[in-house]
């Protein structure tokens, strides 16, 4: 593997060591998120709808479309 793989190995060990899992997997997830979101709007695909994931014979992955916002950023 790769040095810069190592280093994000060793760096989300010390962030879940040091945040907990909860932040870990906060950040994880919204890692996750944007690079699914980057990389279907690069194949063309419209990023502000669901996108379904195939886990094969493994679960399956939903990313919902984005959340309307109301003016103080919760939910509408």
């Amino acid at each position: 593997m790769s040095k810069a793989h190592d280093d994000f190995a060793d760096a989300f060990t010390r962030l879940l060591n040091e945040a907990g899992i909860n932040d870990a997997l906060l950040i994880a997830t919204s890692v996750f998120v944007n690079l699914a979101l980057t990389l279907a709007e690069q194949n063309g695909y419209d990023g502000s709808s669901e996108i379904n994931i195939d886990g094969g014979f493994n679960r399956d992955i939903t990313i919902h479309a984005s959340k309307a916002t109301g003016r103080d950023g919760g939910a509408a």
